[in-house]
Formats: C-alpha cells, sequence, structure tokens
C-alpha cells in the first residue's frame, strides 16, 4: 500500500509538470509563428524557443524569491519571527541580533523560509496564513502580470514576455498549493491541511519551528528540552508528526547513544507507513554510520547503502552528515585512501559557510570517531 500512494504521488507531480510544460511550450511555438510569421525558419524558431525558456527560468527564480517573501510577510503578520531566508543555497541567518549571510542547501526546495512560531495557546498557533504565505503571494503577482498583458499589443514581444510570467506565477503558486508530495518533500499545501486536521500535528509543526529557531541560535538537538521529542503519536503518515520521531533519534545520535539512535532509526526505516525521501535518505546514512561504528559485516552495511541511497546521498553530497557518512565508509568499509582524503576538503569548505556551527560541531566530533586507519 505505501508504494502504491508513493508512485501516486510521484506520478501526479509528474503529470502536472509535464501538463504545465507541454502547455507553455506548445504556446511559446504557436507565438513565435505569430511574431515572426509562418516564413519563419527552423533556426529562428530555436532562438525564439531557447530566448523563452531562459525568461521562463530566471521567471521561475523570480517567483521563488516572490513565494518565500510570502511566507515572511504571512509569519510577520500571524505573529512568527524572522529566523532564517533561503533562496537555492544562498542563506540569511539572524543569530545574536545580525544577520549572517551563509551556504545551505535542501534537496528537493529552491527555497525556504523559516521562522519563530507564538506560544502554543490551547494547543494551537495560526498555521494557515503562514503556510499558504507564499502560494496567495505568487497567485497576486500572476494576476499582476496580467495588467500589461492586457494592455500590451498581442504581436509585441512585451506581451509574450508578461504572459510567461504570468504562467509561471500561477504555475509556482498550483504545484505548492495543491496538496501533493514534491520529489523528497511535501509541498505547502499539503503541508497545511496535515497540521490543521490533527492537534499532534500542530504541537509537532510548533516543535519543528522551534527546533530551526533554536538552530539558528546555536543550540544543539541534545540541549533543548527532552519534552519536545516526546510525541504521543506514531503516525509517519503525517509528515509533521514524522519529523519530531526523526528528531528524537537525531538528539540520541548527537547524545552519542548510537546503539538506542541505530535502533530507532531502524524502527522507523522498518515502518510500515513511508517516510519523506529526505528523512529516509538521511537517517539511512546516520544508520549506516552507525553499522561501521560497531563493526558491522560489510554485506549488512552494503545491503543498505543500496544505488538508491547512494543517488539520494550524492543529490545530498554537501550536507555535513552525508559527509561524514561516506568519509567513515571510505575509512571503515572500502578502504578507500583517495577517497576519505576528498571528503576531508569538502567537509572543511561546507563548515566555512554553513549556517548552524553547532551541527558542525556535532559533526566534527562524530568524525573525531573514525580512526585514521581502520
Amino acid at each position: 500500500m505505501a508504494k502504491k500512494k508513493k508512485f501516486g504521488a510521484q506520478t501526479a507531480t509528474m503529470l502536472i509538470s509535464l501538463c504545465v510544460g507541454g502547455v507553455l511550450g506548445l504556446w511559446i511555438v504557436d507565438y513565435g509563428v505569430g511574431l515572426l510569421g509562418p516564413d519563419i525558419g527552423f533556426g529562428a524558431l530555436m532562438c525564439v524557443l531557447w530566448g523563452a525558456i531562459l525568461w521562463m527560468c530566471l521567471c521561475m527564480f523570480l517567483h521563488t524569491i516572490i513565494h518565500e517573501a510570502g511566507h515572511l510577510i504571512a509569519g510577520l503578520l500571524s505573529g512568527y519571527r524572522f529566523s532564517s531566508f533561503r533562496i537555492g543555497s544562498f542563506t540569511w541567518v539572524k543569530r545574536d541580533g545580525k544577520i549572517h549571510f551563509c551556504r545551505y542547501s535542501l534537496a528537493g526546495t529552491g527555497g525556504q523560509c523559516l521562522m519563530a512560531p507564538p506560544e502554543l495557546k490551547n494547543g494551537k498557533i495560526p498555521v494557515v496564513l503562514y503556510n499558504m504565505g507564499g502560494v496567495i503571494i505568487n497567485m497576486l503577482t500572476a494576476v499582476l502580470c496580467l495588467i500589461p498583458v492586457l494592455l500590451l499589443p498581442e504581436n509585441s514581444i512585451g506581451h509574450g514576455l508578461w504572459v510567461v510570467a504570468s504562467f509561471t506565477g500561477f504555475a509556482s503558486a498550483l504545484m505548492n498549493g495543491v496538496p501533493m508530495r514534491v520529489g523528497m518533500v511535501d509541498n505547502d499545501g499539503r503541508n497545511a491541511i496535515s497540521i490543521c486536521r490533527d492537534p499532534v500535528a500542530m504541537r509537532a509543526f510548533w516543535v519543528q519551528m522551534m527546533v530551526s529557531h533554536r538552530n539558528t541560535q546555536g543550540e544543539r538537538l541534545r540541549e533543548m528540552p527532552e519534552k519536545w521529542f516526546d510525541c504521543p503519536v506514531r503516525d509517519l503518515n503525517n509528515p509533521m508528526i514524522s519529523t519530531v520521531w526523526v528528531f528524537r533519534a537525531n538528539r540520541m545520535m548527537d547524545q552519542k547513544e548510537f546503539a538506542l539512535a541505530e535502533a530507532a532509526m531502524d524502527d522507523l526505516l522498518r515502518a510500515e507507513n513511508p517516510l519523506l525521501g529526505l528523512h529516509r535518505a538521511l537517517l539511512t546514512a546516520d544508520k549506516l554510520f552507525c553499522m561501521m561504528l560497531r563493526r558491522a559485516d560489510r554485506s549488512e552495511i552494503d545491503a543498505l547503502y543500496t544505488k538508491e541511497q547512494k543517488q539520494m546521498m550524492a543529490a545530498m553530497r554537501t550536507n555535513p552528515s552525508v559527509i561524514r557518512t561516506q568519509y567513515a565508509y571510505a575509512v571503515l568499509v572500502s578502504g578507500d585512501a583517495k577517497e576519505a582524503e576528498k571528503q576531508r576538503p569538502l567537509f572543511e569548505k561546507t563548515a566555512a559557510k554553513y549556517p548552524y556551527p553547532q551541527e558542525i560541531e556535532a559533526e566534527r566530533e562524530l568524525m573525531a570517531l573514525i580512526p585514521v586507519q581502520a
């Protein structure tokens, strides 16, 4: 059953993307023919098409910025406080009352605005406006882009440019607003539903946001209140609730309770309800690390270190925990000295601009447990 759900979500995402891209592509070709005449050559048509694609990519990038700004504005209006703002890997974090520029990327996301939530009142906080703020401002921007579309002549270049700008705005609102799982994470619409339908998920969302905020202030998981990670419900199908359980296992890693951490991670990875792809990949990497520390058989390690897991870790190659696990594998399992030497400078390069120095401190402690020679 879990596999069918996963397949359905991936298929829906792919079909929407293909439909959006296909409709826009056909319109661009038709518009280019109408603009330059029916005798347009193939080369000229390709120039129009590639120019339109470049413009569309720029519009998508601008709409990503607008989307995250929508979360920021909506959060401030709802009583949240600024923690961090990310576009691509460019990240701005507020720490010690100052804004710091860092580099951080998260697979499956083009940006992220994280904020410190207000205190829970009767187990509730405002969540809909904050979660849907990006979708709302994308829709408003798309509508505003229609104004020059209506004012400019249909056979003008400007008319076409504004059509694409409006179209990508509506597409961004659609992809983020219609509840679905996009890649390895849930979109805003699905998150809003997950939170609102369950009071346990509401508290879990608050914990998730507080953990993120405390992270920006330099606090490690093991230093945060233990009660935050005592979730009364184990509904892993709800990503808000499952995130708290993932944090709980991560906290055991930070406490160096490796046996408990491995057991907790194994329990989560074997659960009937599927975890988010992002959580599954990172938990698997940490479980591999625990197995390598206790010198598990290579066959047992390689059974978990599958082709799919390697691909996911490659997509997250700048994540400190992924680098640490790959370094441990090179030292303790494969005995690949060249690969181990490559991972060390990559870790230092990532650490230099990483937004959460306490995570780097924790990762250094874990890497120190790996003997120089296995």
